[in-house]
């Protein structure tokens, strides 16, 4: 197994894992074992909170988040957003997210899916925490939302697959955009060009686990340590060795987390 020393996998899904079949508890001993630094398990609701911690009882590594997906914006209750705001006051919560908007899927649900993205703004600016953002073709709309609230703060553009444009823009509202393993597919040239482009400072990478497995693992659901893969074709798109991209992409990690 290729080592990574220092990896982040900015964003994976420990229950969607599970769900594919993935072992998660062995997923991430292999990830730390070829070098990762830390792992961020990022919600997508409020459910199973406890369980999610469950796989972080001993490991300082892993990390959590807490909120909601653009996908329940039509199901979630008030008691769903009274767990929200015990969830994201625990110790182990890093970031607010992943919270957003989806065109792709959900578009009849944009009135309650941007309704609920202001409101998770709001909040994250109550608690100050950095935001995990979901973007599928709603560049617009999702720029006049942060825009339209007092919400100040900076996070994650999470598996940015975006034009050179709104990368710009994310840049100046202080994001880092995050790549996934989408940026490795031979259709995504678009995509490689805000890659080699973007700040290697204002970089980071992820698995988006189980989804998007990079090439050459594309047909397996993916795991944490695909990030290395991720991070090993950034580095040889940007004519950078690999170690330094796994040390910049976790500092960038380390210092929008304010880990040490």
């Amino acid at each position: 197994m290729m080592e990574f020393p220092g990896l982040v996998d900015s964003h994976l899904h420990l229950l969607s894992m599970e769900q594919k079949g993935l072992n998660p508890a062995v997923c991430l001993e292999e990830f730390f074992r070829a070098g990762g630094r830390w792992g961020l398990d990022v919600a997508v609701d409020c459910q199973n909170w406890e369980k999610r911690l469950a796989w972080g009882d001993g490991e300082s590594r892993l990390w959590f988040t807490a909120g909601f997906h653009p996908s329940v914006a039509s199901a979630y209750k008030a008691t769903d957003w009274d767990a929200l705001e015990v969830q994201t006051q625990h110790a182990r919560c890093l970031a607010l997210g992943e919270i957003g908007l989806d065109w792709f899927r959900g578009r009849e649900n944009e009135v309650s899916q941007r309704r609920l993205f202001r409101e998770q703004l709001e909040l994250a600016g109550v608690r100050r925490l950095p935001i995990i953002v979901h973007n599928r073709q709603a560049d617009r709309e999702l720029l006049e939302d942060l825009d339209s609230v007092s919400w100040s703060g900076t996070g994650i553009q999470h598996c940015f697959s975006s034009d050179k444009a709104f990368a710009k823009a994310a840049l100046d509202r202080g994001f880092l955009l995050s790549f996934a393993g989408n940026v490795t597919y031979p259709s995504a040239g678009n995509l490689r060009e805000v890659a080699a482009w973007a700040p290697l400072d204002r970089v980071l990478v992820e698995t988006d686990s189980p989804y998007l497995s990079p090439v050459p693992v594309r047909n397996q659901p993916n795991q944490p340590r695909n990030a290395g893969v991720t991070a090993k074709f950034l580095a040889d798109l940007r004519g950078l060795s690999l170690e330094e991209v796994l040390q910049t992409t976790g500092d960038n990690f380390a210092r929008l987390m304010g880990l040490s």
